[in-house]
């Protein structure tokens, strides 16, 4: 038994160190080496036909600043369609969706209800708007984010290359000041975002394509039916699916949304559990297609593994601890003790969602907000509430996944509507 506990302790402590090992040499590849900004000296010369979808669901605190926003958006009125999808609000979206858009023809806003027989949710949001649009690119916001006045241009530049069918823009809080939650996850949003998407699109990795605030090749998303609802990160699930395929994902970092970042730990809670059951989700279904993949590197299976596993790194990491608190018990105190503080030194530095110590700091430099740095030690709170959060979420997942259940009613995040 103790032998285990120790082969087990010691598997943990390579994990970890290997992702202290990865997020360092992020940080060192950002700060000094060129970065890759495919396409983006392009940008407003390959103007594709656009159809921009947004699906809502009681959005009423939300929905008139958004509508703003994509007024504003600069792209030939032409070329570009706007499809607002109202689905099954209980709220006045619909009737302020109406009004505001009457006077804008480009942009559609359509409305499902119970009556229509279908399933509910934002992957079937999308294929309903999907049948009203034959636009060769499809970009999609949450309810909630405000894309900048060339979003679409720099956007869509990348796909000018065939290889190349998902795009994936800079996600930015707008209320980080609203309390010690949003500070967190600006701070973890700045190191996702800044340094390690940025990073893994310059060593030519895994940059993952987020549904909030990107572009997809209608082509794809056409080979594959649509939105598949049956992962509750269907972008994660995307991403995967185009590189196990031989194309690819362009991360454009030049490219600033901002968006409303949860303000209660209450509603924190329910999306990190939406994204540990999704990311889970598409690691057990889709991991080995990943691996046998004739069209990825050595070093891409290895950060599409890092990628998949993120959060089932920290189920691993809570198992450590507890492996280490027997070995202490049993009176084997030298090995837990050093192992213990070797995965408690890493675990600050690397599980932090995905927003490692050194990559938010390097953020910080990046963004000249030296200031945000005097925030990152509150990380260790913010991640202590998380590693609860996620090991509650696997254990979810792993029942789901024992019963065959679906879930496809909305996932979404509660907003406050402030600016």
């Amino acid at each position: 038994m103790i032998l285990g506990l120790k082969i087990w302790l010691g598997a943990v402590v390579l994990v970890t160190l290997m992702y202290t090992i990865r997020h360092l040499l992020f940080a060192f590849v950002r700060l000094y080496y060129p970065q890759r900004h495919s396409y983006q000296d392009i940008a407003g010369v390959y103007l594709p036909t656009v159809c921009i979808m947004v699906p809502m669901h009681n959005e009423e605190l939300v929905v008139s600043q958004t509508i703003r926003a994509l007024k504003k958006i600069d792209y030939p009125k032409d070329l570009l369609k706007i499809i607002i999808i109202d689905d099954r609000s209980t709220d006045r979206t619909g009737a302020i969706l109406d009004e505001l858009c009457a006077s804008s023809p480009h942009i559609t806003v359509l409305h499902r209800t119970d009556r229509d027989g279908s399933e509910g949710g934002k992957p079937a949001a999308l294929n309903h708007a999907l049948r009203f649009t034959d636009a060769e690119v499809i970009l999609t916001f949450d309810a909630d984010y405000w894309p900048s006045r060339d979003s679409v241009m720099r956007l869509v530049a990348p796909l000018v290359d065939p290889k190349v069918v998902l795009t994936m823009g800079r996600v930015v809080p707008r209320n980080p000041d609203y309390n010690f939650l949003t500070r967190m996850l600006d701070l973890e949003r700045a190191g996702g975002y800044q340094v390690n998407q940025q990073t893994r699109h310059t060593l030519n990795l895994l940059p993952q394509y987020g549904g909030t605030v990107g572009a997809i090749r209608r082509s794809f998303i056409m080979t594959l039916n649509g939105w598949d609802a049956s992962y509750l990160a269907e972008d994660t699930y995307l991403t995967v699916q185009a590189f196990i395929h031989g194309l690819s994902v362009t991360y454009v970092n030049l490219e600033e949304t901002t968006e409303e970042v949860p303000t209660t730990w209450s509603v924190r809670q329910k999306q990190l559990r939406r994204w540990v059951i999704g990311h889970n989700q598409v690691a057990f279904r889709l991991g080995a297609k990943m691996l046998r993949s004739p069209f990825l590197s050595i070093w891409q299976k290895i950060d599409g593994i890092f990628m998949m596993f993120l959060y089932g790194s920290t189920m691993l990491l809570a198992t450590g601890y507890v492996a280490a608190i027997i070995l202490l018990l049993l009176g084997d105190g030298l090995f837990a003790g050093a192992s213990m503080a070797v995965i408690l030194f890493t675990t600050y530095s690397t599980l932090g969602n995905s927003a490692a110590f050194i990559e938010i700091a390097v953020s910080a430099i990046l963004d000249s907000r030296p200031r945000a740095v005097l925030s990152v030690p509150g990380m260790i709170f913010h991640f202590a509430g998380s590693l609860y959060v996620v090991i509650y979420a696997t254990l979810d997942w792993l029942w789901l996944e024992l019963r065959g259940k679906r879930q496809v009613q909305w996932q979404k995040t509660a907003r406050t509507g402030g600016e």
